[in-house]
């Protein structure tokens, strides 16, 4: 009886010891259909890949669960519950995987290889939408399954706080952006969903190259778009080849802190020091905030934690040094960004002549749209438009 006791009470200690630890493969391996080398495997693993142990037979292999919900069988003695530099990794070469450090990418990744890939929040195509990714973006891979119509966790964690999953089918490597280009300039023109196809995917990766590549990709698509007569299309495709055409690549951020070293803000008549007001003078102007809150705020980059919320801007408070730094300012009739005496922002400013005058100042990212920046070394000055019109500036610091 005793002995029973026993046993019970190890298995016991051993389950809850399987509960709490996590456990990570130590050598590329597959996950098998059974536990032998010979079966059916459903995936590869790579190096560094997590799993749940659903079982221990004591046969020399454990009964896991993938990051993408998947069961099979890995051999015990390639799981364990922490890493190590001294690990010597057997490359499976049929492991489509791409090892990190290749300069994207710093883990185990793959690329995205078609345009607006969507990534939902359980593997299945009703779930939620988590993000939109772009042809060629890199995304974290741990664990792949050979069959093309099952799905990728690219969070790789059992948390759902965290995982997020597409479809095998759509990750690869990373798409050629010249290999695109010819196979577009190849195709029928009356071709049109084919060329629409591997516009969009151009257009996409060229937002993840060099700033050089952007414009023979959207010239390629505003063909496509005046073909499919979508004027919504057309002016979207105009708008984009008219912001690389007058935001340069190559900056002078001396320049740039030059220009800005002056700049303040105006709000309903109250002029800021740079981006200081003083407690009191807001208080006077613009009485209690609609809302008070203590931030996280990161690296104590604004001068407090504690965050007054008003129509008309959010602003950082330090009320025992009578302080406040503004942290986004949204734009009325009443607002203004000082640069210069000469160059007053205003909300009357469109977005086409906010970029036609500033941009030799500013950096932009498609994957931002209407979103732009002042860059400077202490952070960022970033400018807001919605439908056209400007909507509001944020002050961001760096850490």
């Amino acid at each position: 009886m005793k002995k029973i006791l026993i046993a019970i009470l190890l298995f016991f200690v051993h389950t809850l010891l399987i509960a709490q630890d996590r456990f990570w493969i130590i050598k590329d391996t597959r996950l098998y259909e059974k536990p032998s080398t010979t079966s059916n495997f459903f995936g590869y693993f790579k190096y560094g890949a997590e799993v749940e142990i659903l079982e221990d037979k004591n046969i020399g292999w454990l009964k896991v669960k993938s990051d993408n919900f998947t069961v099979g069988y890995v051999k015990k003695d390639l799981i364990r519950t922490s890493m190590s530099g001294y690990d010597k990794n057997i490359v499976d070469a049929s492991n489509p995987i791409i090892v990190g450090g290749d300069g994207i990418h710093g883990g185990n990744h793959l690329f995205v290889t078609v345009a607006g890939l969507k990534v939902r929040s359980l593997p299945n195509k009703s779930a939620t939408i988590k993000q939109i990714l772009l042809n060629g973006e890199a995304v974290s891979v741990d664990y792949i399954p050979v069959n093309p119509e099952e799905w990728v966790n690219i969070g790789t964690s059992f948390d759902p706080k965290y995982a997020q999953f597409v479809q095998a089918k759509y990750l690869g490597k990373r798409p050629i952006y010249e290999d695109l280009i010819s196979k577009f300039d190849k195709l029928e023109k009356s071709n049109i969903s084919e060329r629409k196809t591997i516009a969009e995917r151009l257009v996409e990766l060229s937002y993840n190259s060099e700033r050089e590549k952007e414009l023979p990709a959207l010239n390629r698509f505003l063909e496509v778009a005046k073909q499919l007569n979508d004027e919504q299309l057309i002016e979207t495709t105009k708008f984009n080849i008219f912001i690389a055409n007058n935001i340069p690549i190559d900056k002078d951020f001396s320049k740039i802190e030059e220009y800005l070293k002056n700049a303040e803000f105006e709000l309903n008549g109250l002029a800021s020091e740079s981006y200081m007001i003083s407690y009191t003078n807001l208080i006077k102007k613009f009485g209690k905030p609609t809302e008070i809150k203590t931030e996280e705020i990161g690296c104590d980059s604004y001068i407090s934690p504690v965050i007054y919320y008003y129509p008309e801007f959010i602003i950082s408070v330090d009320k025992e040094n009578n302080k406040a730094e503004l942290v986004e300012v949204f734009f009325n009739n009443t607002t203004k960004f000082i640069l210069n005496p000469k160059d007053i922002i205003t909300q009357e400013i469109t977005e086409k002549d906010f970029v036609l005058k500033f941009g030799n100042y500013l950096s932009f990212s498609f994957r931002e749209p209407h979103n732009y920046s002042f860059p400077l070394d202490s952070g960022n000055i970033i400018v807001y438009f919605k439908n056209g019109k400007l909507f509001s500036i944020e002050i961001i610091y760096y850490c």
